[in-house]
């Protein structure tokens, strides 16, 4: 390595790049501090953090595939490039490293230039593409704009040039931390736990409520998964997860209520005391891993009349997805198998459940039978909270909800 260059991760963001000014600079500062929280919990060794023009720069990670694995999980972050970094000493100089740098990833392949430039002047990025392409033809190289086996980047952004010839894949968004708390709906299956995963996506801090309806196997469940987006996902803050006990429910259901109505009472009584709790810890809306039509309590006239139960805000980021696509998401994020082994848990299921339910007999048979008061008075008073992103052993809970499932599910 020249002693003129080092390596560091190059981090490129989105959409935080097209804020107005103070909320650019906000999201930026948080986005810097994520990833430095990242790197020191995941203990990757490193020298600095910088924000620079439109990057932020990693500074001597060590080692650079730990930084990079780490850091394709920060929300916000687009993608994560590692990079040679040296000082712009002018376009000749930096034209002859970047050859230098780039001779034996493209000799005898294709391969096309990408070029950026920010805060110079005397020529433009059309210029580096064609002097540098220039360059590695002389060198064996083989230009090639539409399928190039090799991408040459390289990037002079004031008085710093970075180059690099790949990037890994990050998830985008917006930092956590930077737009709010909710309180996600999870159940430890596929749904849920995505959704979850795209609210943390869009920066909202999100906390974790669980209503047992299944035993310890579904309890063990759900907090593997929940471990599992706290550990992998939640850099930069805290997350909680509320354990609430539902089963409660099951013989007033069965004594009160039509078969068909269950699973949206069901639903309407978890959303009440969720909305108190989330008043409580001050998150501003429900997330749910509801998409539309996908089950009988998922009809557009069922979710309407489960909202009505609540004043606060549902978000669904599921309502326009089909099962694939959610689980194709899952397998990306990492949930997949943790909600593929421990999915079925003994509870009850309505054998007939209605797409429409009648909202006034509802309405009347709960007044009457599961009043709000009743809800919460056999809920919240028993809810257990645990800190997630500590122990990070989402591998033992779920092996232990496995063993839990072949002993009460088959009893």
């Amino acid at each position: 390595m020249d002693a003129g260059e080092d390596r560091v991760l190059l981090l490129r963001y989105g959409e935080l790049s097209v804020k107005g000014a103070f909320t650019r600079r906000r999201m930026q500062s948080l986005l810097a501090r994520n990833v430095e929280k990242a790197l020191e919990k995941e203990r990757v060794d490193h020298s600095g953090v910088r924000v620079t023009q439109g990057r932020i720069v990693v500074w001597s990670p060590d080692p650079l595939d730990r930084g990079l694995d780490v850091l394709s999980r920060v929300f916000g972050v687009v993608g994560v490039a590692p990079a040679w970094h040296r000082r712009f000493t002018g376009l000749d100089e930096v034209l002859e490293w970047a050859r230098d740098r780039s001779v034996e990833a493209v000799r005898g392949r294709r391969f096309k230039v990408e070029a950026r430039r920010v805060g110079v002047e005397g020529f433009t990025s059309m210029d580096v593409r064609r002097r540098l392409g220039a360059l590695l033809v002389d060198e064996g190289g083989v230009v090639d704009l539409r399928a190039p086996e090799v991408v040459v980047n390289i990037e002079v952004r004031g008085e710093d040039v970075f180059l690099y010839h790949s990037e890994v894949r990050g998830p985008g968004g917006l930092p956590l931390g930077s737009e709010g708390r909710v309180l996600a709906l999870v159940s430890g299956g596929f749904d849920s736990p995505v959704a979850a995963w795209m609210a943390m996506k869009r920066g909202t801090r999100v906390d974790i409520v669980f209503f047992n309806l299944g035993g310890r196997e579904h309890e063990l469940q759900a907090r593997a998964v929940s471990e599992y987006l706290a550990c992998r996902w939640g850099y930069g803050v805290r997350m909680d997860m509320y354990l609430a006990e539902m089963r409660w429910i099951f013989p007033i259901l069965n004594a009160r209520f039509p078969q068909g109505f269950w699973t949206v009472v069901l639903k309407r009584a978890m959303f009440i005391a969720a909305e108190a709790l989330a008043r409580r810890i001050g998150a501003k809306a429900l997330v749910t891993g509801e998409s539309l039509a996908q089950v009988a309590s998922q009809t557009l006239h069922n979710l309407a009349v489960t909202d009505e139960a609540v004043e606060i805000m549902v978000l669904r980021p599921l309502i326009g997805m089909d099962k694939q696509e959610t689980m194709d998401l899952a397998r990306r994020i990492g949930t997949y198998p943790i909600s593929e082994k421990t999915q079925e848990f003994c509870a009850i299921a309505s054998p007939k459940p209605s797409t429409a339910v009648d909202r006034a007999k509802l309405n009347k048979l709960m007044e009457k039978h599961l009043p709000r008061e009743t809800i919460l008075e056999n809920t919240l008073p028993h809810v257990h909270r645990i800190r997630l992103g500590e122990e990070c052993n989402w591998q033992e809970l779920t092996h232990r909800a496995v063993e839990h499932a072949r002993i009460e599910c088959r009893a």
